[in-house]
């Protein structure tokens, strides 16, 4: 028997093969599932199939997948292994990890007490944030309607007018009173009148240019008030506007009854207020108050040119012009001294101020005359010759003063409304036209029209006295010889 001897290539040779063989063992081997325990790759197929549908969304593999063919030695991984996701866990990691688990949920549990404070602070910071938003918010959208509004009532004006066919400038007057007189006229309400029925009687006053017009603004605006109105005798005037005219009507200041009251011509201001307060127009003390304000006073010219107004005894002295007027009970007194003050504006005429400049003296100054011709005057036909006189000693030089008793007596009657005998003494001294040069520093009383009228149209003469009998009968003198005579003849009898 031959004994083969195994050079060193049969050697060679011989790893060669088993190398060989080797490879395609391995090809022909089944894909393994890379990764597994042994257990796991016990594992039936149904087994496997239902460990793959609980593998957290992983797509199943394929039983037939195998891997691509090469030398089945992964470059990447050292031992050929699948790579794991990050979410997998082991049976040992998992069992392991339950007390880890447990032990960060009560730490994290201590962290979320001990940051509660904070959080419920963070949470009201937030809450008040999110209130001023909405309230913001919520102003914007205030602020927006208002203009929105104030579009649709324009709007409405305009279609208005167009569908009643008034002048458009004529309904806005009739609620915003732009250039309107303020003439009073008397209006009646009956009472339960409602709105629609009042605007109907303000238009045929002529209060307002549309009737129609203003029951529909009433409506959108809101300026209906109550469903009826009470009753009652009303002044009122364009000038007050729609809604002026009904607030005035509802007003819980003024009660409705009314009373008619003439003042006649020379009252003085007490006088007037006496009269007043007696007729429950208004209290003497709420009267005199207004008196001795200044709104009264800013509202006219005639007054407000009045410079000497401490060395007074009271400035409206002269203007309560006398007349008959209507006065609610219980009426506002700025009212009342209102009227009175309208009424010698109304009866000022422009022939007065062409006289003034002619006579080269001022309203006060002529009222002043006037009112002491009321009082040293018997009738109005005397007062052009007194006047005359008058003027006669102001300008003479051989008078200092004109002597006249009336000025004395409204002394007297003032003195008990007077507050300490300095301050009357003062006002002696102003009006007392014995001692006072010229005229007194204001009117001594509330004249009238045809005292006004002679102080502006004095007759001419060269009279410089003048005396009254007891019947009235008034006797006059160029000398003090003549005078003396006067006083003899027609006094001492």
């Amino acid at each position: 028997m031959n004994e083969q001897k195994n050079t060193p290539n049969d050697s060679y040779n011989e790893l060669l093969r088993n190398y060989a063989n080797g490879q395609n063992a391995h090809r022909q081997q089944p894909q393994q599932n890379y990764g597994r325990s042994p257990q796991q790759q016990r594992q039936t197929q149904p087994q496997k199939n239902a460990q793959q549908a609980k593998n957290y969304g992983r797509a199943p593999v394929s039983s037939g997948a195998t891997k691509p063919n090469g030398t089945g030695v992964s470059f990447n991984r050292p031992n050929n292994e699948d790579v794991m996701p990050r979410n997998y866990r082991s049976s040992q990691q998992t069992s392991g990890g339950k007390k880890t688990q447990g032990a960060a949920s009560a730490k994290n549990a201590d962290a979320a007490r001990q940051a509660a404070p904070a959080d419920d602070q963070t949470l009201k910071r937030l809450k008040s944030a999110a209130r001023k938003k909405k309230k913001r918010a919520m102003r914007r959208k205030s602020t927006l309607q208002s203009i929105f509004l104030v579009i649709i009532v324009l709007v409405f004006v305009f279609v208005a007018a167009m569908m009643l066919k008034v002048p458009i400038m004529g309904c806005v007057n009739d609620l915003l009173a732009i250039d309107r007189n303020n003439t009073e006229v008397r209006v009646v309400v009956n009472d339960g009148m409602t709105v629609d029925e009042i605007i109907d009687l303000l238009a045929d006053k002529g209060l307002i240019y549309s009737g129609s017009f203003c029951k529909l603004a009433a409506q959108l605006l809101d300026y209906s008030g109550p469903e009826t109105y009470p009753g009652g005798t009303y002044d009122l005037s364009p000038d007050m506007g729609l809604e002026g005219m009904l607030n005035l009507i509802t007003s819980t200041g003024i009660q409705q009854g009314t009373v008619t009251l003439t003042f006649p011509e020379g009252y003085t201001v007490d006088q007037i207020v006496a009269k007043l307060s007696e007729n429950n127009v208004a209290s003497s003390e709420d009267l005199y108050a207004v008196l001795n304000g200044n709104a009264l006073v800013e509202k006219y010219d005639f007054l407000s040119a009045i410079t000497d107004r401490s060395d007074r005894y009271s400035i409206f002295e002269g203007y309560l012009y006398p007349d008959t007027y209507e006065f609610y009970i219980g009426e506002d007194p700025e009212s009342v001294f209102d009227k009175f003050l309208k009424n010698f504006a109304n009866r000022w005429t422009d022939e007065y101020d062409d006289n003034l400049s002619k006579l080269g003296m001022t309203v006060d100054e002529i009222i002043t005359l006037a009112s002491i011709l009321e009082k040293e005057a018997y009738d109005a036909q005397q007062m052009p010759l007194i006047a005359s006189i008058l003027f006669n000693r102001i300008r003479s030089t051989s008078f200092a003063f004109i002597n006249c008793d009336s000025t004395s007596t409204y002394l007297e009657s003032i003195r008990p409304h007077v507050e300490s005998d300095a301050q009357f003494e003062h006002l002696t001294a102003a009006y007392d036209t014995y001692i006072k040069t010229g005229l007194p520093v204001g009117a001594i009383c509330n004249p009238g029209a045809d005292a006004i009228s002679a102080a502006m149209h004095p007759e001419s003469s060269d009279y410089y006295y003048f005396l009254h009998a007891s019947d009235g009968t008034m006797y006059v003198a160029r000398t003090a010889a003549e005078h003396e005579a006067n006083i003899r003849d027609y006094l001492d009898n």
